[in-house]
């Protein structure tokens, strides 16, 4: 589901408690324990960017990785070795270079 905030800021919703194919209960449990809410004071919690990045990791395919170049492009300051350390203790960090790769970085 979509969601977009006054300022038009766009999320998408992921049922963690319902995944499809049991989903992956480590990043699940990270993500959600390093999620902030999307609104102050709001129920409605986003998870940082490192995760969501892994979690298209994980999820695959051309779109996710379409959708990882898009968030690195838009993130300049992004801590790479910071992400590859992440992506490594779930064994995504292969993944992250071949997508990487694709943009020739």
């Amino acid at each position: 589901m979509d969601v977009r905030s006054d300022a038009g800021d766009l999320v998408q919703v992921v049922n963690f408690l319902n995944p499809p194919s049991g989903g992956f209960p480590r990043l699940v449990a990270d993500a959600i324990s390093t999620s902030v809410p999307f609104v102050e004071g709001g129920l409605l919690r986003v998870v940082d960017l490192d995760h969501l990045i892994v979690f298209k990791l994980y999820a695959g395919g051309p779109k996710s990785n379409h959708d990882i170049l898009a968030l690195l492009d838009s993130n300049p300051d992004l801590d790479i070795q910071r992400l590859q350390a992440l992506c490594k203790s779930y064994r995504l960090d292969r993944a992250l270079a071949k997508v990487r790769k694709l943009a020739g970085r």
